[in-house]
């Protein structure tokens, strides 16, 4: 194989190996959502035994006001015509109320704890895995964004489904360049061996993949390199624009530049070697949008709360 079209299935393969990741990091998510939803049943929880704790304190000060103000006003209209006895009747609805007041000082400060309480319970909603959820939506979408600056020359967009026939192609030599390769699959998309031929190329592809790639493995590697730079640029680019806007946390960027770094795509590429090409478009499609989704909300979330999760 000559060198231009060995770095050209390198690269093709590279491209897999990158919706392969895609592909891994939904499932992570899927681990994920579960635990997260236990951990907001348990936030919900302690959310509405706080509010309650504030409604019963927010009563006792009603409760304890109204007995006050009747004490001051006993205090301030005395019954009786004997002097030493209104004087002594006066004292005591005195002392009442000042002690009336000094509980009601007490409960306010209470009311002013939990009130404190409940402001530092809202603003630790986003739990570690909440924080690791997002990362991994953000690193999804920046990794799909890189993909397609690094291949969308080399092969489109709308025919990445259609890589392991391409890559197919080239391997069994029915094609030598990807215009040849698309052809091909054109060609056999009008027969009814389509089928086989998918089955026979997903197949195939993960032979060889799990062989170790050996023809193509050191272009492989570089290809790893570039599509690793193009998203810390991305990376870089995006924390540039959060400090500018102050509408993304600190704890969250800095999952994100952890996870970039964590990307094993030999692993991602081994893991989903028998799952096709075809369905691997179409569940990062959903996954995507799904990402997609749920950073816009974070996003407004954060701008509606000062920047943090």
């Amino acid at each position: 194989m000559d060198e231009r079209k060995n770095e050209e299935l390198a690269q093709l393969y590279a491209l897999r190996a990158g919706l392969s990741a895609i592909a891994e990091q939904q499932k992570e998510v899927l681990r994920l959502q579960p635990v997260i939803e236990e951990e907001k049943q348990i936030f919900r929880l302690k959310e509405e035994k706080l509010l309650s704790e504030r409604q019963k304190i927010v009563t006792d000060i009603q409760k304890n006001q109204d007995e006050c103000d009747k004490a001051k006003y006993r205090a301030g209209h005395p019954s009786g015509n004997i002097a030493s006895t209104v004087r002594q009747y006066v004292a005591g609805q005195e002392e009442i109320a000042r002690l009336l007041q000094r509980k009601i000082d007490i409960l306010k400060e209470q009311l002013n704890e939990i009130d404190a309480r409940i402001d530092e319970h809202l603003k630790t909603f986003s739990s570690e895995n909440t924080v690791l959820l997002q990362s991994i939506f953000q690193t999804a979408l920046t990794l799909s964004d890189a993909l397609q600056t690094e291949y969308s020359d080399l092969l489109d967009t709308r025919d990445w489904g259609e890589l392991d026939l391409v890559i197919y192609a080239y391997e069994t030599k029915r094609a030598d360049t990807i215009k040849e390769a698309l052809a091909f699959v054109d060609n056999e998309r009008r027969t009814t061996r389509i089928a086989n031929t998918i089955s026979e190329a997903t197949a195939r592809l993960g032979e060889n993949i799990q062989a170790g790639l050996r023809g193509v493995a050191v272009n492989m590697v570089k290809c790893f390199r570039a599509i690793s730079d193009q998203m810390l640029n991305m990376s870089q680019i995006m924390v540039l624009g959060a400090e500018m806007q102050q509408n993304q946390s600190a704890a969250l960027m800095q999952q994100n530049q952890a996870m970039l770094a964590r990307i094993d795509y030999a692993n991602a590429l081994q893991a989903q070697r028998n799952v096709s090409s075809q369905k691997l478009v179409e569940g990062n499609r959903v996954f995507l949008s799904q990402a997609k989704h749920s950073m816009d909300q974070l996003t407004i979330a954060l701008r509606n709360n000062g920047g943090n999760v």
